[in-house]
C-alpha cells in the first residue's frame, strides 16, 4: 500500500517543549503553533488518506519540503531556484520537520514511528510552499520468510 498527501503552507518544524512552574510541581507542554500544525497535518492525512498501517509493518517514508522563495530575489536567483539550483539553508532544520510529521501521524496513519525503516527527506525552493508526503510498506521485507 502507499499513500501520498500534502501539506499547504510554509513548511514547519517541531519547537521545542515549553515549560511551566506552579506552586512546587514543573509541567511540560508543547507549544501551539506545534500543536496546531499537528493538527493540521491529521486533517490532512484524513481528508485525503484516512487508511491507516498495520502494527509492525515496516514503512518507508519521503518527506519533501517546498519552501517559500524569499521576496525581493533577483529574477535569476528565482529561475535557480526553481530549477534546483540554488537550495534553502534555513530554518526549519528538517529532522524538525520529520519530527512534527512523524509525532501527528502516529496512532493515526501508522501505530508508531518505530515502523519507519528508510526515510527519505529534501527540501527545496518553491512559488508554492508546502510538504509533501509519501508512505509505503516495504513490500520486500513483507514477502520474506522468516
Amino acid at each position: 500500500m502507499k499513500i501520498k498527501f500534502t501539506i499547504l503552507g510554509e513548511p514547519f518544524g517541531k519547537e521545542r517543549p515549553r515549560f511551566s512552574v506552579k506552586g512546587f510541581k514543573v509541567f511540560t507542554y508543547t507549544p501551539a503553533k506545534t500543536s496546531n500544525y499537528e493538527k493540521t497535518i491529521r486533517k490532512e492525512f484524513r481528508e485525503k488518506v484516512g487508511v491507516s498501517f498495520k502494527e509492525k509493518i515496516p514503512l518507508e517514508v519521503k518527506i519533501t519540503a517546498y519552501y517559500r522563495i524569499p521576496k525581493h530575489t533577483p529574477k535569476d536567483w528565482v529561475r535557480k531556484m526553481n530549477a534546483r539550483l540554488i537550495l534553502p539553508t534555513k530554518k526549519p532544520d528538517l529532522d524538525n520537520v520529520v519530527k512534527v510529521i512523524f509525532d501527528a501521524l502516529n496512532g493515526v496513519c501508522y501505530y508508531d514511528d518505530v515502523q519507519v525503516c528508510k526515510l527519505n527527506i529534501e527540501k527545496f525552493y518553491s512559488t508554492d510552499p508546502r510538504v509533501e508526503v509519501e508512505i509505503e510498506d516495504m513490500e520486500v521485507l513483507k514477502n520474506a520468510s522468516l
